[in-house]
């Protein structure tokens, strides 16, 4: 009988997954091949769910709250800042998310 792999290794090993999958999403995006980069983020956003972890703030923001697609900003959403908030529209769904923005000093 195989033997179980601890909870924390089993994090390890996803977030290193996830990282290698947003990576390729990003590559791919690049290249066009949006749905290959959807098709990447599905799987993350699985490995997260599967390993009971949340995925990282700057990698949240790549994915719309509401289709979950990935968000490459000149190809799959549009980006504005105004007024201390970061408006971002996805255009698969039309929807908008809104995040607190602050400038770097």
């Amino acid at each position: 009988m195989a033997r179980r792999v601890k909870k924390k290794v089993q994090q390890q090993i996803g977030e290193k997954r996830i990282n290698r999958l947003f990576t390729v999403a990003k590559h791919q995006a690049k290249q066009g091949n949006i749905d290959y980069a959807n098709n990447a983020t599905r799987i993350a956003r699985r490995i997260a769910m599967k390993t009971t972890q949340s995925l990282p703030k700057h990698y949240k923001h790549l994915l719309c709250k509401h289709c979950h697609h990935y968000l490459y900003p000149p190809i799959t959403c549009r980006t504005r800042i105004d007024n201390g908030m970061k408006t971002i529209t996805c255009f698969h769904c039309q929807k908008h998310s809104r995040y607190p923005y602050k400038p770097r000093k």
